[in-house]
């Protein structure tokens, strides 16, 4: 089912107070909110289709990954049956330098998240996909899916097979659940982020 109903932006904030979460509202205001109550405004089941006119969370946290600028954004899914969800993914995804779009191996790729990918790679400088829910697959099946999204990723992004390792295409299995890969991925990030920042951020604003 749809789990998330608005945006969340993550970022660094001192520690001294815990984390500070806000809600900024379509209409203007704004207002801070317990984190424990978070789930009331960005959650589908209990702020349907946005009903209470989000236009996104800020979460502070003192967090060694974004102590250096790195400002991680949580949109809903596309191809949600609620339609600003998709609106909001592709609002953000304009804005952003990097993208972390997540597949599974219980669900192939559908062919609005195919738009997507064609619409929004001529915004961000970097793109990692992630695929969620290894922990339900065997090694076999697995590598095969692996194998398979590959290819589609490669030609969903226009890059010829031998141009691949030169694009640096970053596919990672994770389990959200059983938290396995996680550290391979934000690992991955905070090296391009050391290594070549300049790079991405300059292309994101060559493509914008």
């Amino acid at each position: 089912v749809p789990i998330t109903a608005a945006v969340t932006r993550i970022e660094y904030g001192p520690g001294e107070t815990g984390e500070k979460t806000r809600v900024y509202y379509t209409n203007g205001l704004n207002e801070e909110v317990p984190v424990d109550d978070l789930h009331r405004y960005i959650s589908e089941q209990e702020n349907h289709n946005n009903e209470k006119g989000v236009a996104e969370v800020r979460v502070q946290i003192e967090s060694e990954f974004l102590r250096d600028g790195l400002v991680l954004v949580d949109t809903p899914g596309v191809g949600s049956v609620h339609g600003n969800n998709s609106r909001s993914a592709y609002d953000f995804v304009r804005e952003s330098d990097g993208v972390i779009f997540m597949l599974s191996v219980d669900s192939p790729v559908n062919e609005i998240e195919v738009d997507f990918l064609k619409s929004v790679r001529r915004y961000a400088g970097k793109f990692y996909f992630t695929v969620n829910k290894v922990d339900i697959v065997d090694d076999e099946d697995l590598e095969e899916y692996m194998e398979y999204c590959g290819k589609l990723i490669g030609s969903i992004m226009d890059i010829p097979p031998e141009e691949e390792d030169a694009k640096a295409i970053k596919l990672v299995p994770i389990s959200a659940r059983k938290n396995r890969g996680i550290d391979c991925l934000t690992d991955m990030i905070r090296k391009d982020l050391l290594q070549s920042s300049e790079e991405i951020m300059e292309r994101s604003v060559a493509l914008k």
